[in-house]
């Protein structure tokens, strides 16, 4: 057996899943810190970092919602917006199909205000262990979401990206 000699260890670990989020939660020795994505003055430097077109700017805050990772992708397809809705539709197709069909009228609820999920336990797990939405810890570390309908974000609950609850929305209409 091997012996650190430390005092205390500190392991630090992310993930944007809500199943790992409740997975972790079930331990009395972890502490759940949220941390959001960039705000939209954030996003907006970055793209400038990135050298996005400057057209396109605010579409891609109304897509990713500041989220990082879905920056780091438009700037790997050279800021091609439609191919990177296009893939995303087609990674999530399948899930996205199969909730339709099973909560239609539910799904219309919650792409107009988030927060309906609540009302509907079954759809909220589906949703969360997709890694579709995502529940807010009010304040988060840094920045801290407005609530924000265009961006679906609500008092309690958030598209992981702005651009699913979009996609959803055409789907249900």
């Amino acid at each position: 057996m091997y012996s650190l000699n430390a005092k205390s260890v500190f392991i630090l670990t992310t993930t944007s899943e809500g199943l790992s989020r409740k997975l972790l939660a079930r331990h009395n020795y972890v502490r759940l810190r949220e941390l959001w994505n960039l705000s939209f003055e954030a996003t907006q430097k970055l793209l400038e970092v990135l050298k996005s077109p400057p057209s396109i700017r605010n579409d891609i805050w109304f897509l990713t919602g500041g989220n990082p990772r879905s920056i780091v992708e438009l700037w790997r397809k050279n800021w091609d917006v439609k191919m990177w809705i296009n893939e995303i539709k087609f990674s999530i197709k399948p899930l996205i199909e199969d909730l339709v069909k099973e909560f239609k009228t539910e799904l219309k609820r919650v792409v107009k205000n988030i927060d309906e999920v609540l009302e509907f336990p079954t759809l909220r797990e589906k949703l969360l262990n997709a890694n579709l939405i995502t529940p807010i810890d009010r304040p988060c570390l840094g920045y801290t979401p407005p609530i924000d309908e265009k961006l679906g974000i609500g008092e309690y609950y958030a598209w992981q990206i702005p651009a699913y609850r979009m996609i959803l929305e055409r789907l249900t209409l």
